[in-house]
């Protein structure tokens, strides 16, 4: 998301700078953590990148909160004439309004995302979620999410400091390759505690 928002490509890849949404649902106290360690890292200034962080979660399918979502994306779009290119919802249990178990709860959580964010934007909506308990290769919950989504991607710890991502069979293209991730530490002033 934050290379979406800074034009910075991924694994060599071109991505398409735009508008970056964060619908941040939990983690807010180690948030800007951090956003410093990324940009220390990568030696970016965010001062004027267009990133946009909720201060809380957004219940879904509840239409008030998505629809003053949209209207809000709106608005900062306008006044800084840019498109939003990825809306992240983190995560999906803290911003549904419902029971992850019911096909019916998440079907209608889908159609939110799809009413409020997807169709409007024409932006990328990426929705983290965890694995189940017993099947870490699924995400927790009603088969009608993962039924509904374009492409699930999978991140798994394969080392200490190593996270390997890969896809599902896609629906109408192919699917990415696997792409590996390191996690560095990166010291910072706040406390002197390394955050990856």
């Amino acid at each position: 998301a934050m290379r979406c928002a800074t034009g910075l490509p991924v694994h060599g890849r071109a991505v398409r700078q735009g508008l970056c949404v964060y619908v941040c649902g939990e983690g807010h106290a180690g948030f800007g953590r951090r956003l410093t360690a990324w940009s220390a890292h990568n030696r970016t200034d965010l001062r004027d990148v267009p990133l946009y962080l909720t201060q809380s979660a957004v219940p879904m399918p509840d239409p008030t909160g998505p629809a003053a979502l949209q209207a809000e994306i709106e608005g900062i779009a306008e006044r800084l004439g840019l498109e939003p290119q990825i809306i992240v919802i983190d995560t999906l249990a803290r911003n549904l309004n419902g029971d992850e178990n019911s096909s019916a709860d998440m079907g209608a959580f889908v159609q939110s995302l799809d009413t409020y964010l997807r169709r409007p934007f024409s932006a990328c909506v990426l929705v983290l979620h965890h694995p189940g308990h017993g099947d870490k290769g699924r995400g927790r919950g009603a088969s009608a999410f993962p039924a509904a989504v374009d492409v699930e991607y999978l991140l798994e710890r394969t080392g200490d400091d190593l996270r390997m991502s890969t896809s599902k069979p896609a629906k109408d293209f192919e699917s990415p390759d696997p792409m590996c991730w390191r996690l560095t530490p990166i010291p910072l002033l706040i406390n002197d505690t390394p955050a990856s």
